[in-house]
């Protein structure tokens, strides 16, 4: 990542350490725009609420088994309510989606969020 843009993301980073962010490029100004993963996700919630769809990508995590099936892509999803922790132990961390695709209820952990609507998560 260029000097300018990692100093601009650390001026806007309330927290220490690695954060993951959005990375898009924004040809008419020719730099990178940055976005927050936390503003992402809430652009996710957003558009559920409004009844919109969007793509997303993350890893998958099967803690139970201490397992990942790889990339998961989601071409037209949306967010549901959140888990109650008396239903999932990382009910903070968690998402709920349909896949409108195929109709099916699941869950990504957010950190594990790598694309929102083509655009890539990356840990600065």
């Amino acid at each position: 990542m260029p000097p300018d843009i990692a100093r601009k993301a650390e001026n806007h980073l309330p927290l220490a350490g690695p954060v993951a962010s959005v990375l898009s490029w924004a040809p008419a100004e020719g730099k990178f725009a940055i976005v927050i993963i936390w503003d992402a996700i809430a652009q996710m919630r957003e558009r559920s609420g409004r009844g919109e769809s969007f793509s997303f990508a993350f890893m998958s995590c099967n803690r139970t088994e201490g397992s990942s099936e790889g990339i998961v892509e989601v071409r037209h999803g949306r967010l549901l309510s959140r888990e109650d922790t008396r239903h999932h132990k990382d009910a903070d961390i968690v998402e709920r989606y349909i896949n409108l695709d195929t109709m099916q209820v699941r869950h990504f952990y957010q950190p594990l969020l790598m694309i929102y609507n083509g655009e890539k998560i990356q840990m600065i």
